[in-house]
């Protein structure tokens, strides 16, 4: 199994640039099948890579590391606070119930 190092057999090709430091490298669905093993330790340490798809060696997808350790930034509550006005009719009536749809 040959090595996924940038030399010039290894037909990875840099066409984006993701930051100063870091490259994104394309392989086509066959060098990616055969070297997938190698792709996700690449993956692991930080790499990105683009997947090249029929003889166009047209962008389809990517693989990109997974970022566990991304926080989920918590939901603004009331971005509509002073912007929108609802009203209810005189007439309607729901029981806590139905509106948590527990009948």
């Amino acid at each position: 199994m040959r090595s996924l190092g940038l030399n010039a057999r290894d037909n990875l090709t840099t066409i984006l640039s993701l930051s100063d430091t870091q490259r994104m490298k394309t392989l086509p669905v066959a060098e990616l099948k055969a070297q997938f093993s190698e792709v996700l330790e690449k993956v692991k340490h930080g790499e990105s890579f683009g997947i090249l798809y029929g003889r166009k060696k047209t962008p389809v997808a990517m693989i990109v590391p997974y970022d566990h350790t991304k926080k989920k930034s918590n939901r603004k509550l009331g971005v509509l606070d002073g912007k929108v006005n609802i009203q209810f009719s005189d007439d309607f009536k729901m029981t806590e119930e139905e509106f948590l749809r527990l009948k």
